[in-house]
């Protein structure tokens, strides 16, 4: 399996990860819908620059939306992208907000 298509499904799990937290955090899941998509496209990239730009940190290799650059090789292979350090980063963003989610879950009354 080629890099890019490993990236995308582990970008997709990171994705559903924070889905899962936010949908258990809310009590719509329209809301949650419209958090997560918020979330991801915009508000991750607004609160990283503002903390990089404070703390003097160049590379934020650690948020899933940089992580997620790497799925840019089926474009152009020549890019030089650390595939391995970015897949962990989207399955710790997506295994971390999904326990968080089901435990918040799991003592939720109905």
């Amino acid at each position: 399996m080629r890099n890019d298509c490993v990236c995308s499904l582990f970008y997709v799990f990171g994705t559903v990860g924070v889905a899962l937290m936010f949908s258990s955090l809310m009590k719509k899941s329209a809301t949650a819908s419209i958090l997560t998509f918020f979330a991801l496209f915009m508000l991750f990239d607004i609160i990283v620059t503002i903390v990089a730009t404070i703390a003097g940190i160049e590379d934020t290799w650690f948020m899933i939306n940089s992580a997620s650059a790497s799925i840019i090789t089926i474009f152009d292979p020549k890019v030089d992208v650390q595939v391995l350090r970015d897949i962990l980063v989207m399955f710790v963003w997506g295994l971390v907000p999904a326990i968080i989610g089901f435990l918040r879950f799991r003592s939720r009354d109905f």
